[in-house]
């Protein structure tokens, strides 16, 4: 299992190396979650939370599940979908999903459930799992 700095920093190692992006971490003081951005002609992940406070497998588990979305975006990529595309396809789900719950035509656990159903989603929770598992395997430490 992850329980210190320096376990989760040999996983930002392996995954930037295995995955092909940068990682970084931003403090914030209340807000612990991730998101990934493509730009010159790299994925970069950032894990924002606030690491003396958030337990470090919180933080392990986002930057699986972001990893997850580069590999997502590296396979559509590979298709010919550009990276604009796939942030646009991405958007215009949230979109639909937005108006729905606004004219109470879903719930708060629809919307959930929409979202969790989403491609980019679903794949990136099932590279998750696999990455992980491929963290203990690898480096013994999860």
């Amino acid at each position: 299992m992850v329980t210190d700095q320096k376990n989760l920093m040999r996983c930002v190692r392996w995954l930037e190396e295995h995955i092909g992006c940068e990682i970084y971490f931003i403090h914030h003081e209340e807000k612990t979650n991730g998101f990934v951005e493509y730009k010159n002609g790299g994925h970069v992940i950032y894990v924002i939370g606030n690491q003396d406070k958030v337990p470090v497998i919180n933080f392990l588990e986002i930057l699986a599940h972001e990893a997850g979305h580069v590999l997502y975006n590296k396979r559509k990529m590979s298709e010919g979908i550009d990276y604009a595309c796939i942030v646009q396809k991405t958007q215009n789900k949230l979109k639909c999903f937005d108006h729905l719950l606004k004219e109470e035509l879903i719930t708060n656990e629809e919307y959930e459930r929409f979202y969790q159903a989403m491609e980019e989603e679903w794949e990136s929770d099932q590279e998750k799992v696999k990455l992980l598992k491929r963290l203990q395997e690898e480096l013994r430490v999860y």
